[in-house]
C-alpha cells in the first residue's frame, strides 16, 4: 500500500509541476522556474534601512505576538493564507483570543480584508470548496460579506483599487463585517 500511495503521489506531483510549467510557457514566465545566480533572496529589493527580522520557531511563542501586533494596528489588517479556522486560540493564556472575534473586534475600528483560496476543486484534496465555504461563512455570516474568495486556483492577486470590493484573477476582495459570532 505504501508504494502504491508513494507511486500515486509522484504522478500527481509530476502532473501538477507540469501543469504550473506549462501555463508559465505560455504567458512567457518559464524563467521564474530558474533560481537565480545566489539563490531566489539575492539580489534586489536591498533591505530596507531600520527593517528587522526576528524568527519565531513556534505557536506558542508567534501566535500570541500575532495577536499584539493585530492590536497596535491602525490603519489596516490583510490576511492571506490558504485556509484560515475561525475558532482557532490564537492566544490561551488568560483571556482567549479567537481569530474570527479577534478580526470582528479589529474591524470595528480599522479595514481589516482576508485572503483565501477557494478550495480544491476536487473533494480529494484538503481544504474542499465546501471547507472552505463552511469556513467563509463562520468568519463573515450567509452574507460573506467581506471574505476575499477566490473563484478558482491562482496565485495572482494584486492591491485593491477600490475599498468596497476588486476581483483580481479569480479572488474576490472585500472588506471583513464586524460581526461577532
Amino acid at each position: 500500500m505504501d508504494r502504491a500511495d508513494r507511486q500515486l503521489g509522484t504522478a500527481v506531483g509530476h502532473a501538477v509541476r507540469a501543469h504550473h510549467r506549462r501555463r508559465l510557457e505560455r504567458v512567457g514566465w518559464l524563467a521564474a522556474l530558474d533560481a537565480p545566480e545566489g539563490g531566489w533572496a539575492a539580489g534586489e529589493p536591498r533591505q530596507r534601512p531600520g527593517g528587522s527580522l526576528e524568527i519565531l520557531i513556534d505557536g506558542a511563542e508567534a501566535l500570541p505576538r500575532m495577536v499584539t501586533q493585530l492590536a497596535w494596528a491602525e490603519s489596516h489588517v490583510h490576511l492571506a493564507g490558504w485556509y484560515f479556522s475561525p475558532d482557532f486560540a490564537l492566544k490561551r493564556d488568560g483571556e482567549p483570543a479567537i481569530l474570527r472575534n479577534l478580526l470582528a473586534e479589529l474591524a470595528e475600528r480599522i479595514e481589516v480584508r482576508v485572503l483565501v483560496w477557494a478550495g480544491a476543486p476536487l473533494p480529494l484534496f484538503r481544504p474542499s470548496r465546501g471547507m472552505v465555504r463552511r469556513m467563509r461563512e463562520s468568519l463573515t455570516g450567509r452574507g460573506w460579506r467581506g471574505l476575499a474568495w477566490a473563484s478558482r486556483s491562482s496565485s495572482s492577486w494584486s492591491a485593491p483599487r477600490r475599498p468596497s470590493s476588486t476581483r483580481a484573477r479569480g479572488f474576490e476582495l472585500a472588506p471583513f463585517s464586524s460581526k461577532k459570532v
